[in-house]
């Protein structure tokens, strides 16, 4: 005995090509009907990011194998970065405590 699985294409129109057409996805998104329907557990999100402070403290595996720059070219460094958008962060230390 064979089993025979015939599938029919679908039509998706929220989607034309790799962009989604949001109102097509959603058509009720803006409605009161909409608001009532979004699921919330009631607990807060709190970032686990915390401040270091670096001074006095070793650092392992840090990325810093470059000779130290000109300030024109830390400039252009960070322009880069910024067109990119990418989020610059400089490094602030004793060349002694780093390994």
């Amino acid at each position: 005995m064979s089993a025979v699985t015939v599938a029919a294409p679908v039509a998706a129109a929220g989607f034309v090509g790799l962009n989604s057409n949001r109102s097509n996805l959603y058509p009720g998104i803006r409605s009161i009907q909409w608001n009532k329907k979004i699921a919330s557990n009631g607990s807060k999100t709190h970032c686990s990011m915390k401040r270091l402070n670096p001074i006095n403290k070793k650092k392992f595996k840090t990325l810093s194998y470059l000779p130290p720059l000109s300030d024109d070219s830390s400039a252009k460094q960070i322009d880069n970065m910024l067109q990119k958008g990418w989020i610059p962060c400089i490094e602030f230390d004793e060349v002694s405590l780093r390994y």
